[in-house]
């Protein structure tokens, strides 16, 4: 499973990259009937089309592993949920990213508060948007 937050980042290739990454985890594995799930969307978003699909094929018995490459990219908050949901089904979650998080607490309670901050402006902005869209809809 591969995820980015923005299209952006898709451009740029990170998602490619974080693919290819696992592809070659996979060779290097001997990984059989790998399976590609990936998403561009907010780790905050619990609705993203692709990891509902993998979360479906865990209940579903069909997966045996999950690669990431980082811890995030499948969930930026209710990890433990989803391994505990995946350790149920005997589904191993690995996370195939050799670099350690050289990461203080601070420095990633930090990153959590500024990516919840940015979820929550941008479904304000969406819900100002809608509002303001609705009060030029009814203007005579």
């Amino acid at each position: 499973y591969a995820r980015v937050s923005t299209h952006k980042q898709a451009q740029r290739g990170d998602l490619d990259r974080q693919i290819d990454s696992l592809k070659l985890f996979a060779i290097d594995h001997n990984v059989k009937n790998l399976v590609i799930k990936k998403d561009i969307g907010s780790g905050l978003n619990d609705n993203r089309r692709q990891l509902t699909s993998l979360l479906k094929m865990v209940q579903n018995d069909e997966v045996n592993r999950i690669f990431i490459t980082y811890k995030d990219r499948l969930t930026r908050f209710g990890f433990n949920y989803i391994k505990r949901i995946c350790d149920f089904h005997k589904v191993e979650i690995v996370i195939v990213s050799e670099v350690e998080n050289t990461k203080t607490e601070s420095e990633e309670l930090a990153e959590d508060i500024i990516a919840l901050i940015h979820s929550f402006s941008g479904k304000l902005y969406g819900l100002q948007h809608k509002i303001k869209k609705g009060l030029e809809e009814n203007d005579i």
